[in-house]
């Protein structure tokens, strides 16, 4: 006969699992382990999202405080020349580009007084005003927001002089002549003395461009040559219609008049070059040298220059 169990005895089944049920109930309420999982990288990638919030929403702030103080003052400074703006007046004149002007005589010739009211002005008029001085040949204008009027010019170069035919007796006998073959200022010869000299039968009018004068000029650049140093000062003479003499050119030492054609103008011009170098005594005491007749020069004398 089996001894009776005891009701309050364990078996070793029960033991176990009583055993785990209280590990269980012993476990530190504090300790994440086995119901958080904590993933490193997600964590920093979090701290990286919220630091970029942060930092947007802070410029964000701060752009908008920024636009609400100085948004009015950008605005009226874009505005310096606006038409309602007063406030602005040219107080000097800054000049670019000038060679034989001075800067007083282009802040003149731009027709702007100091102190104008600088919304009242209008570059485009200003350029135009400018470009009409004989002198200059283009304009660019600004007006900066602190008064100062900016004038950058490119002023015509003179190449010749042309002796003036008709207007008044007391204007200039002499006109400026630009690259083109363009009369464009009148002037004193004494003040241009460097520049070759051209002489025409016909009236040329003013600020129109020439094909004969362009011809003149290129003459006289080939005279440029110490070869022709004898004839001393030298004016080249337009073809005149009524004549067949063709180009001529007056000069002051012997011979005084060389009368050259209307073809073949340059070889002809390097045959007077050979023959003043030569310095034959007849061509030192001629007046006259004519090329017109078939490759050969007649020297002429006792005729009088025109």
């Amino acid at each position: 006969m089996s001894p009776k169990r005891s009701p309050f005895k364990r078996s070793p089944r029960q033991s176990s699992v009583v055993a785990r049920l209280g590990r269980r109930q012993r476990r530190d309420p504090f300790d994440s382990r086995g119901w958080l999982s904590v993933d490193a990288a997600r964590v920093q990638g979090i701290d990286r999202t919220l630091v970029r919030r942060l930092v947007l929403t802070t410029g964000f702030a701060l752009a908008l405080l920024c636009g609400a103080t100085s948004g009015p003052a950008l605005v009226a400074s874009l505005n310096t020349f606006g038409n309602d703006d007063e406030s602005v007046l040219v107080r000097s004149v800054a000049v670019q580009g000038n060679v034989r002007l001075n800067a007083a005589t282009v802040a003149l010739a731009s027709g702007v007084a100091r102190d104008s009211i600088a919304s009242q002005l209008d570059p485009k008029q200003i350029e135009a005003k400018l470009e009409s001085h004989p002198m200059i040949r283009a304009a660019r204008v600004a007006l900066l927001p602190d008064g100062q009027l900016v004038v950058r010019i490119a002023e015509r170069e003179p190449h010749a002089l042309l002796l003036r035919r008709g207007g008044k007796a007391d204007a200039p006998a002499w006109r400026l002549i630009d690259a083109d073959g363009t009369p464009f200022a009148d002037t004193r010869a004494e003040a241009w003395s460097r520049l070759p000299r051209v002489r025409s039968d016909a009236v040329i009018e003013s600020d129109v461009a020439s094909a004969p004068l362009r011809e003149a000029i290129a003459l006289a650049q080939a005279m440029d040559d110490p070869r022709f140093a004898a004839l001393g000062e030298r004016e080249i003479e337009l073809p005149a219609v009524a004549s067949s003499d063709g180009w001529v050119l007056h000069a002051r030492g012997n011979p005084r008049r060389v009368v050259l054609g209307t073809r073949e103008v340059e070889p002809r011009l390097e045959r007077l070059a050979l023959l003043l170098d030569a310095d034959l005594p007849a061509a030192r005491t001629a007046t006259e040298i004519d090329f017109r007749f078939a490759g050969q020069a007649v020297l002429r004398s006792g005729s009088a220059s025109r």
